[in-house]
């Protein structure tokens, strides 16, 4: 049982070329942090990025910043933040703050009532989504889902949103065996803590679409992105297919 003021928890931010919007989500997460009972750690990573991003760490000396030497992609840059964070709870977010951080409560109390991982989820009927995804992006989303559910074996209805709280040692064990550096990660991530036998909690959390998310450009690198998720989904079948806690 985890009693509210005895955990430490660790908020893990991986941005690539987030100047614009990163200082605001900082802000609001210093602000936040100081009203709650927990101890906190912020790790930004900076994923090679090119418009000054490392450089708001000047503006925020509370919070610590790792800069990869060139861009992995967003599943390399999770991965390296949640290996180095030394909280008790792990919890991994957007740079853009599209699920508010009074939804972090929801997730520890799926925690506290006994799972190892609580994700925020879109679909779902507890779900709120205030401001949604442009059509093309949600229905490209629903059948990247479908595709997720029929490949990989995990049940859960949103595998993508970026609100996921980890107990420290399920995400140790499971990001180190972890592989995958692109947005298909979420998947991975879930798959090898779910081979791994860990409890995982998908939680209907309120989101709002936000402007520039994950933009991918034209229609064209839209559509070369969705595929090669769709390849690396099913590269982690097979990659873990053996996976299992010894």
């Amino acid at each position: 049982m985890i009693e509210s003021g005895a955990l430490d928890v660790t908020i893990v931010i991986p941005a690539f070329n987030e100047a614009n919007r990163l200082p605001r989500t900082l802000i609001a997460l210093t602000s936040w942090i100081a009203t709650r009972p927990e101890q906190f750690e912020v790790i930004v990573v900076d994923d090679g990025s090119t418009d000054g991003t490392s450089a708001i760490a000047d503006n925020f000396p509370t919070i610590t910043f790792s800069v990869l030497p060139y861009n992995q992609g967003k599943g390399g840059a999770v991965r390296h933040g949640m290996l180095l964070a030394a909280g008790d709870l792990i919890l991994m977010m957007d740079a853009d703050l599209a699920t508010p951080l009074s939804e972090f409560d929801l997730l520890k109390e799926s925690i506290t009532a006994g799972a190892d991982i609580a994700f925020g989820s879109r679909p779902l009927q507890t779900s709120t989504l205030s401001v949604r995804q442009p059509l093309l992006r949600e229905l490209a989303g629903r059948l990247f889902n479908f595709i997720v559910r029929s490949v990989s074996g995990l049940p859960f209805k949103d595998t993508q949103c970026g609100f996921k709280l980890w107990k420290s040692g399920s995400a140790k064990e499971s990001f180190t065996r972890c592989v995958i550096n692109g947005f298909a990660f979420d998947v991975e991530c879930l798959v090898v803590a779910k081979a791994l036998g860990y409890k995982i909690s998908e939680v209907g959390v309120e989101w709002a679409h936000q402007p520039g998310a994950a933009a991918f450009g034209s229609a064209a690198s839209y559509f070369r992105h969705a595929i090669r998720m769709i390849v690396d989904t099913i590269a982690i079948r097979w990659n873990h297919k053996a996976t299992k806690r010894v």
